[in-house]
């Protein structure tokens, strides 16, 4: 691993000077440092607030504030860094192909970094690589009915093309379904007579999300909030994206057993990631049910639940 060390020059935040008795040897290795220093740049900053949300809390977000940083490219840095840790990242690999992989699980980044940095490969072949890994077959549908669904449908968000934030294209963290593609979605084959829907929806997408409902007879009931703090906010091109949307839907006569706060106030998750919580309060109010999650992650382990989705784990 390189060690910058730069001597008989000055560096201020507009330009640098340097000492009339440079040798070329010494102006060459210069050189060779400010390479370092260019294609470092982004692990830097990602490690430095990756260090300070750990140890500061809400300070952590006031030295944001004040250094005037640009936040998608700060968000950016930090996920990638925190995605995949200093031991397993490659010298002789970009930072652009290590944002290109961090999507993935451990032993794919590992993968893909050896043979970018074997076969000197550039950010854009890495990526190439990423979607064909990610072009996952659609499961099957599962079988029987059910009484309480859950789902979290991948909206079909418009592609960011700035490299400098990835993390805010959800492309780059999953497939995504056109609407015309989640209408067709046979709710009504897995539903009972008398059933509940939860339903995420992204924001600017909430008014096709009674499209769906209609497709797939259900009719709109109520919603949630999930109010989510820390950091400076989620992606959004009007304001501060700080919450989001669960709405709730029924099939015939389904009233739940108890009630809930609307709202909802926890932690930011990682990117599509909902609290635990709503499991738990799904159960709660629709206890003894048989429960499916659409367009479940890997991480999910209830015992009491079926899955479905590209990355789900039964």
């Amino acid at each position: 691993m390189d060690i910058i060390t730069i001597q008989k020059c000055k560096v201020t935040q507009i330009g640098m000077t340097f000492d009339p008795g440079l040798s070329y040897e010494e102006w060459s290795n210069i050189g060779q440092q400010l390479q370092i220093m260019h294609k470092s740049i982004g692990f830097w900053i990602g490690d430095w607030l990756n260090f300070g949300e750990r140890k500061y809390g809400e300070k952590y977000t006031q030295a944001i504030e004040e250094n005037g940083l640009d936040y998608g490219t700060l968000r950016n840095y930090n996920w990638v860094t925190s995605q995949i840790e200093l031991s397993r990242r490659r010298d002789n690999v970009s930072f652009s192909s290590h944002s290109e992989v961090a999507s993935l699980e451990p032993k794919q980044q590992n993968k893909l970094l050896d043979k970018a940095e074997k076969e000197n490969l550039t950010s854009r072949e890495v990526r190439e690589l990423v979607k064909e890994l990610k072009k996952l077959p659609t499961p099957p549908l599962p079988e029987g009915r059910y009484q309480v669904i859950y789902a979290d449908p991948c909206w079909p968000y418009n592609e960011r093309k700035d490299e400098k934030n990835l993390y805010g294209n959800a492309n780059y963290h999953y497939p995504t379904m056109s609407i015309e593609e989640l209408k067709k979605l046979p709710i009504k084959e897995l539903k009972t007579g008398n059933s509940v829907l939860f339903m995420w929806v992204a924001t600017n997408f909430l008014e096709e999300s009674f499209e769906l409902l209609k497709e797939w007879n259900m009719e709109y009931k109520s919603q949630m909030i999930w109010h989510k703090y820390g950091g400076q906010g989620g992606i959004g091109w009007y304001c501060w994206g700080d919450h989001e949307i669960l709405l709730i839907a029924t099939s015939g006569s389904f009233l739940p057993d108890k009630l809930f706060s609307s709202v909802y106030q926890s932690p930011r998750e990682r990117h599509s990631k909902k609290p635990d919580y709503y499991y738990e309060m799904i159960e709660t109010i629709y206890p003894k049910c048989k429960y499916l999650e659409m367009f479940a992650r890997n991480e999910n382990k209830r015992t009491s639940w079926t899955y479905w989705g590209n990355e789900a784990k039964t």
